[in-house]
């Protein structure tokens, strides 16, 4: 893509390289490549680009167990999302924000994202967002009671995506 200077398809190449090396838990490479997407993506003045990269260093930074920043990175994607009323993305902004409230201990918070999050795919008719938001509510109440890897065992078969933070892969025909 470079040789071709297609920023668009670049943004894009990068931004899922970035979720492949999130899945390998290779952070310090999954943020190069994120930041390196989002400027991209800044350039080009494509919000929903610029959205996905701010919640995948979101999801990056809660990794890594830093709260703060996931919180900063989160807000402002949400704040991206909003004003593109984009609601199956904000149906995952939302399972990221239970999570981060989840490993901060904050249970009832936790409870509410996954249910705002239900809601909407619920709404948009997503079955596989909604498994994993189901599975994320029931697994982050019972994480946030006790050990989360007796959670997992307790209840064989889950989604592990969800509890690590679940990552959307981008395509280029994504609407």
């Amino acid at each position: 893509h470079r040789q071709l200077d297609n920023k668009v398809g670049m943004a894009l190449t990068i931004s899922n390289l970035s979720v492949i090396a999130l899945h390998q838990s290779d952070y310090a490479r999954a943020e190069v490549l994120c930041s390196e997407s989002l400027a991209l993506y800044q350039e080009l003045g494509d919000d929903r680009g610029i959205g996905w990269n701010l919640e995948r260093l979101g999801t990056i930074a809660r990794q890594r167990g830093d709260y703060g920043a996931a919180a900063e990175f989160y807000e402002k994607c949400g704040e991206r999302l909003e004003k593109l009323a984009n609601q199956a993305d904000m149906a995952t902004l939302a399972l990221n924000l239970g999570e981060l409230a989840r490993q901060q201990g904050e249970t009832k918070k936790a409870e509410t994202h996954y249910r705002k999050g239900l809601a909407l795919a619920k709404t948009l008719g997503h079955k596989k967002d909604e498994a994993a938001l189901l599975d994320a509510d029931e697994q982050g109440v019972d994480g946030a009671r006790g050990d989360l890897g007796e959670a997992l065992v307790a209840q064989p078969g889950r989604d592990l995506v969800a509890v690590r933070g679940p990552v959307r892969e981008e395509r280029e025909d994504d609407p």
